[in-house]
Formats: C-alpha cells, structure tokens, sequence
C-alpha cells in the first residue's frame, strides 16, 4: 500500500504570497542562509501588526520572540531556510566552474520558490530582496516561474512585512548556527591529541629489538635477549665477547606512561621523544564574523593550521584569507599557477562557425579546445574536456 499523503492546508489553495531574503552573505565566517516565507495574500494586514520588520533593525531577543510567533502561525504561516555552509561556498567559488556568489543565491532563491510551488502552494506574488541589478533578477525569476508576479527591491525587507518575516527566519537561523557550530577539527584533535611523553625517556642501544622496545610497556627495566652465540676464533676474543654481551636498556619509562608507551615506542629515540608542533587553538571568539572586525582578523590568525589551513568555519575563498595563508601558512607551489593568468581561459575552435560549440554542447559532445589558456600538460598530451562520459 502506498503511505498516505498528508492533507495540504486549505489555506494553499487561496491566492499566496511569499517573501525571501539572507543572511551572512558578506561575513567571512560561518554559512549564507537563505529563507522564504508565504502566507495568504489576505493576511498582508495581519502580518503588519505583528511587528515584523527588517531583522538587523531589531535586538537579538526581539528577532528570537518573533521567530517564535512565526513558529506559532504554522497553520497560516509557512516558512523555509536553505543553509549554504562556508564549506560549500568556498568549493563553488573555487571549483574548476568557479560558481560566483550571485549564481549561488540565484539557485538558492530558485530552490526556495520550487519548494514552496511543490507543497501545492497557489503562489500569485513574490518579494525578493535583492542587490544589484534588481531589473535583471525580477526578468529572470519570472522566465523561470512564468505565472508568478514578481518584485524584486533593495531593502524590501524594510517595505513588506512577507520579506521581513522571511529576513527573521534567515538571521536567527544563521545566528544559531554559528552559536551552535561545532568545530569538526577540535574533536579530531581531541581524539588524537597526544598524551605528555615525560622527559626523561628510555635511552635504547643500537642493537635493541622491537620486542624489548614494546616490553617498555610494564614500567621495569627490561634486557634485550641475547643474541645466538657465535663460533669462537683464534683471534677474536675481543668479537666474541662483544657478541656475547645483551643490549640493556639503561632507563625504562614511568609506569604512568605506561598506557602510552606502545603508541609512543616510534617516538622514542636515542636523543629523546619527537614531539608533535601543537595544533592551533580553536575557540568561537570569532567577534561578528564580518572581514572589518579585529576580533574576527585575529580569530582568524589564531586559527591557521600550517598545512591545512583555515576550519571549515572559514570562507577561504574570501579576499581576506589569501594574505593570511600566504603569511602564515607553509607555502606551496602548483606549476599550474603560472599559467593560469587572468584572461587565459581555455579557448574553443568554432571551425569556421560560432555555433559549433553550441551545437557540440547541445549533442553531448564536448567541444574541441584550441589548447590556448590551458596548462602545458593538457597541450602536450592533446588532453581534452569530455563533458559527457558515458
């Protein structure tokens, strides 16, 4: 049998209207959150005497109670957020496609309107706040979603009480998730951080087995076995007395130590114990997370691994970070950076027409590259793009 469908709202079934706006899309830190809301279009006045408004107008315990109100209105009141990480933003923007942040919010804003149009919503209008060329995204939404009204403003969080209840949804979500991130690298480092190794080590002679080098583990000095006796010799008295004596262990780890010995026998060496460069401290102090802060600078300084870079808090593609890594971090040189100056994207032959690629993408074929732009490796070997595989 198939599970039965939950019953839609009757409400979806009169003319709706819905608002959407973000949160987080200039700090440095932490995720892009966009959200919608919809209801009614008959509610607009409703909606204006709860108070919504634009949500950096408002304190963080005012946005938090109408958070709640609009939690309470779900029988009238339908909201969603789309969480982009820093993680995700960063791997678009610096993928071989390089997805600017425009595109990432325009997919993000397509995703939300689809959603709400899959629950059965009878959608008549939309309010987008936007930047930027406002013209072009409003033509652009209504070719995608023909059939829907569109307005799309700067500040329209400020102007429709729909937009601003969305802009309540992104900013607390995104506040709480920062609040409560959990930094994946600070429990990796607490599952394997190393114990304290005491500095007085077990000094082992050159000749010693692995076998007396585990047994260190009991916490009492332990003597290599000797090794087989060998066939004495006119003249070799001095050889074979040297054979005949054990390698001894002359000092043996506390048993305190003990748990960590075995972990620890590859860093016991004649002149000491190896130890490891401690990792960078990780804490949420990060100040408003925003590339101006110094709080947030100094967070960020703080928070560098020298080979692995910023956490998974951090948009690395930001302007902001490159600097850093290349004064804190250990350098690294990829032969293909030279190459891969501005304007030297990979060029297409067209064959007498500029169509060809066109016609090439539209049949599944990739189009042939000229090789110009692209890193002598690919040029030398003829290397091509296949943009179907199968």
């Amino acid at each position: 049998m198939e599970p039965e469908q939950e019953e839609k709202p009757a409400w979806y079934q009169e003319a709706c209207h819905l608002g959407i706006d973000e949160a987080g899309r200039g700090p440095v830190l932490g995720p892009m959150v966009y959200a919608v809301a919809f209801a009614p279009i008959s509610r607009v006045k409703d909606l204006k005497a709860m108070g919504f408004a634009d949500s950096k107008t408002l304190s963080e315990e005012k946005r938090e109670r109408l958070y709640s109100v609009i939690q309470a209105e779900g029988g009238t009141l339908g909201y969603q957020a789309d969480v982009l990480s820093a993680a995700l933003i960063s791997g678009k923007m610096l993928g071989r496609d390089r997805v600017s942040l425009n595109a990432l919010a325009f997919d993000s804003t397509c995703a939300l309107i689809e959603g709400v149009l899959g629950q059965g919503v009878n959608l008549a209008e939309a309010y987008i706040d936007a930047l930027g060329d406002t013209s072009k995204h409003r033509d652009r939404l209504s070719e995608r979603f023909p059939g829907v009204r569109f307005v799309v403003e700067a500040k329209a969080d400020a102007t429709y009480p729909i937009v601003s209840a969305a802009s309540i949804v992104a900013k607390v979500t995104r506040d709480r998730a920062l609040r409560d991130f959990v930094m994946e690298e600070t429990l990796s480092l607490a599952a394997h951080a190393p114990t304290a190794v005491p500095t007085a080590v077990a000094t082992v002679a050159s000749n010693t087995s692995a076998a007396a080098a585990a047994s260190l583990a009991g916490g009492s000095p332990v003597a290599a076995p000797a090794p087989a006796p060998a066939e004495p010799s006119a003249g070799s008295a001095a050889a074979a007395e040297h054979a005949a004596a054990p390698a001894a262990v002359t000092e043996a780890l506390p048993a305190a130590a003990a748990t960590q010995a075995a972990p620890a026998a590859a860093a016991v060496t004649r002149s000491g114990v190896n130890q490891p460069v401690p990792p960078p401290q990780l804490t949420t102090a990060f100040g408003s997370g925003y590339p101006g802060d110094p709080d947030t600078r100094r967070w960020l300084e703080a928070s560098i691994d020298p080979v692995f870079g910023f956490p998974s808090l951090v948009r690395f593609s930001w302007a902001t970070c490159k600097p850093l890594l290349d004064h804190h971090a250990a350098p690294v040189t990829f032969e293909c950076d030279a190459d891969d100056a501005p304007g030297m994207g990979q060029q297409l032959l067209s064959f007498g027409s500029k169509a060809a690629p066109l016609a090439a993408a539209a049949a599944g074929a990739a189009p042939t590259s000229s090789g110009a732009g692209r890193h002598s490796f690919f040029r030398a070997r003829k290397l091509q793009r296949a943009l179907q595989c199968f």
